[in-house]
């Protein structure tokens, strides 16, 4: 059977890997550093920063500690298999988010137990195992899924608050706890220490299958070399701009507190005070503030003066504008943040999620000609008064040119890549939507072409706005998407389309791309198949397969692309749902699954998925195996990417390289994508500019 199974090469590979030299280790340290603040590496940099105990063990064998209060004779077995692990470069060391040991070992292995510094090519990562299992990858919560006999104890919290940070209470209130003042506490912290590797232990073992091999641990060794080299920043620019911020905002502040009587973190008042004066929402989340800020007061009859200190209030908690403390926070001593991306970060498709900095988040621009105005702004030229007198919304203007602050420092910038339309291919390519891709492979403006079949003309009377239209249709129509999301999806560009438009543009991509459309039904009905006849392969498409079985140590359904790389679903099954739809109720087979719950943060329980989901699933699989497999051969050959957002890749440029040549090896394609239409444009940047 193909889905998990081991065949004879991947048993050579796990006899061979557990054959080699192999660690399981775990820190545990102090820093008056902010950890979820700064990030591993800043934290790791911080001269307050210091390693108080590290539990290590070699394969299955029980752990030994060392400690930063332990006799040279009780530090010596866990020291002597650190250098092992120094000397040995082939010995392969397994932590629990390895990239926080790596950036501790980085900055304080060699200080503290006077030995080289480990590979960063030595790090393997228990938590990203979990992550390629679609199961939570912390430890306590994947040692329990699991069901482990070695769980994670739950000490942690009071230990680590003990000594791993300054207090924040009592008499020594912003000072630490030595070990020798509460040495019942710190022998405890070393047992807690030592029942980590214990736990990941037990979880490398039941995640066995998936131990890195091949393409993906060659990814995620990238992704380590990657996060090391760090996204540069312009910290003098953060700076000023900084300053600037924090003026605008207590100036508004004043004047907010003027005109409402409260302070602007008075949420509960506020909304009442709100509701009072005609505010239709209940709360102030993001999504509802945006719906009463896009319409006409006087027609929800809304108050014109609750209106402004509405737009008052949402300046003043711009996300956007929280990224410049962030970015300066987490900024090592040379300028760079490093760890802002995580390694299959998305459990559903494995493609690189945003951290600290949140990359992938960036604020569209509500202003034009940002590139302008962030060169004023960090000239230091404009003050306040400036600003205002500029811009009569400075904070928004500052705001919409945020990531231009990812900037090299150096005259030349860096390169800047992008694949095109890359999902509207591979959803093609999985489907076998063949006219559609050789429409790419022709180079035409395939927004065009869907644009005339929308409006009924030819290509090139297409008008900008109907190209919009089209190219809506192909970016967003391939997973079964509705009237509404399609509407509400132009409407986040600022363009409103009516009811009958997106209906027709919907029609419309439907026919042109039928056997994308078929596909939706196909997959769903061969992943129910694959549920009720475990064992047995069902084809959704040609491309995309699916089996059902314990092959991942657990119950899961198993969908299969091209690359090889498995999607889970963990613990799929059939459930009768009860629905309405345009007012009637009716009853449906769906397919759920134990994963994240959408709009959920880091809650995990039963979600659902259907034939366009999982579609949508595989074309974003595909197209992270794409980019990771451009990566990979970019950095092979030279080229020092430092950050990926979405479909983008961004790298420092080294004498004799080319944007040209980074393309090109972004789209050198493996064996298993032939057919498969890839194109990447790119240019020499000064700056970060785009999405």
């Amino acid at each position: 059977m193909w889905a998990v199974t081991i065949n004879i090469s991947t048993r050579l590979f796990i006899y061979w890997t557990h054959s080699m030299a192999l660690y399981h280790l775990d820190f545990e340290t102090f820093s008056c550093a902010d950890l979820k603040k700064y990030g591993a590496y800043r934290y790791a940099e911080d001269p307050s920063t210091k390693i108080l105990l590290c539990a290590i063990a070699e394969g299955d064998s029980e752990p030994v500690l060392w400690s930063v209060n332990g006799t040279v004779e009780e530090n010596a077995p866990a020291l002597a298999l650190l250098r092992e692990v120094s000397e040995n470069k082939d010995a392969l060391i397994y932590a629990h988010n390895s990239q926080f040991e790596n950036a501790i070992s980085k900055y304080n292995w060699e200080s503290t137990f006077s030995l080289p510094v480990p590979d960063i090519t030595q790090w393997r990562c228990t938590a990203s195992m979990a992550r390629r299992a679609a199961i939570p990858s912390s430890l306590a919560q994947c040692a329990s899924f699991l069901g482990l006999d070695e769980l994670k104890d739950t000490s942690g919290k009071k230990l680590i608050r003990m000594f791993s940070i300054p207090a924040s209470s009592g008499k020594k209130k912003g000072q630490r706890f030595m070990p020798e003042d509460n040495p019942d506490e710190f022998e405890e912290f070393g047992s807690y220490c030592l029942q980590d590797v214990r736990t990941e232990q037990k979880v490398h073992k039941a995640l066995k299958k998936f131990d890195l091999k091949g393409d993906p641990l060659k990814g995620f060794l990238f992704d380590a070399k990657m996060n090391d080299r760090g996204v540069p920043v312009n910290t003098d620019g953060l700076l000023f701009t900084d300053k600037l911020v924090n003026e605008l905002n207590e100036k508004l502040s004043v004047k907010f507190e003027k005109i409402v009587g409260l302070r602007p973190t008075q949420t509960i008042k506020f909304v009442e005070w709100l509701q009072s004066r005609g505010y239709p929402g209940k709360n102030l989340q993001v999504a509802t503030v945006s719906g009463v800020l896009g319409t006409d007061p006087a027609a929800i009859g809304m108050d014109s003066i609750a209106y402004e200190a509405l737009k008052m209030r949402s300046l003043l908690g711009f996300a956007a504008l929280k990224k410049i403390p962030t970015m300066l926070s987490a900024a090592n001593s040379d300028g760079h943040v490093r760890g802002a991306l995580m390694w299959s970060g998305a459990e559903r498709t494995h493609r690189w999620a945003g951290r600290i900095i949140q990359p992938q988040n960036f604020k569209r621009p509500e202003i034009n000609d940002t590139e302008n105005f962030y060169s004023t702004l960090c000239s230091g030229s404009l003050d306040v008064e400036s600003l205002e007198m500029l811009y009569g919304n400075p904070l928004l203007a500052i705001a919409s040119c945020i990531r231009h602050f990812i900037q090299p420092k150096v005259e030349r910038g860096f390169f800047d890549a992008d694949y095109a339309s890359i999902e509207a291919r591979i959803v093609c390519w999985l489907c076998d939507q063949e006219d559609s891709l050789d429409l790419f492979r022709a180079n035409k403006d395939i927004y065009k072409v869907m644009s005339s079949h929308i409006f009924g003309i030819e290509p090139e009377e297409v008008t900008k706005e109907q190209r919009f239209v089209g190219k809506q249709a192909v970016l967003g129509c391939g997973f079964g998407m509705g009237e509404d999301k399609f509407k509400g999806t132009c409407e986040a560009y600022g363009q409103n389309v009516s009811s009958d438009l997106a209906s027709r543009a919907i029609k419309t991509f439907r026919k042109v791309n039928n056997k994308v459309s078929a596909s939706w039904k196909s997959i769903n009905e061969a992943a129910k198949a694959a549920i009720m006849e475990p064992g047995t392969k069902f084809n959704g498409t040609d491309k995309v397969v699916f089996c059902y079985g314990n092959e991942c140590g657990f119950p899961a359904l198993i969908m299969r692309v091209p690359s090889g790389h498995c999607l889970i679903y963990p613990r799929a099954r059939l459930d009768m749902v009860e629905k309405t739809y345009k007012g009637d109720t009716y009853k449906s087979q769906e397919i759920v699954f134990w994963g994240k719950v959408p709009g959920k943060s880091n809650m995990w329980g039963w979600v659902s998925t259907y034939g366009g989901k999982l579609l949508e699933n595989a074309t974003q699989a595909v197209a992270g195996d794409v980019m990771s497999n451009g990566a990979v051969k970019a950095q092979e050959k030279g080229y020092e990417i430092f950050m990926l957002v979405h479909d983008q890749a961004l790298a420092k440029i080294k004498p004799g390289q080319s944007i040209e040549e980074f393309c090109e090896i972004l789209c050198d394609l493996p064996e298993w994508a032939t057919g498969l239409p890839i194109e990447a444009e790119g240019s020499e940047v000064p700056f970060y500019r785009k999405d």
